[in-house]
């Protein structure tokens, strides 16, 4: 017997808006992501596809990381 997930309502970032807010629209937090000193998704600093997100001092005056 196969026991399907329970659909979810709610999605969220790992960390809310430097404000402590959550974000209201995507393209702010996409574009705090773009800051990051090690790479930013989707694509690193090399021009190739990074499929991971960095949180760092670069995207700390963006999101709350000290709350993560």
């Amino acid at each position: 017997m196969t026991v399907a997930p329970k659909p979810t309502s709610r999605m969220g970032y790992p960390f809310n808006a430097k404000d402590g807010k959550a974000f209201a629209d995507v393209q702010d937090a996409y574009a705090g992501l773009a800051l990051a000193d090690g790479g930013h998704f989707p694509l690193g600093n090399n021009g190739h596809f990074h499929g991971g997100i960095h949180f760092d001092r670069g995207t700390a005056n963006v999101f709350s990381i000290e709350e993560g």
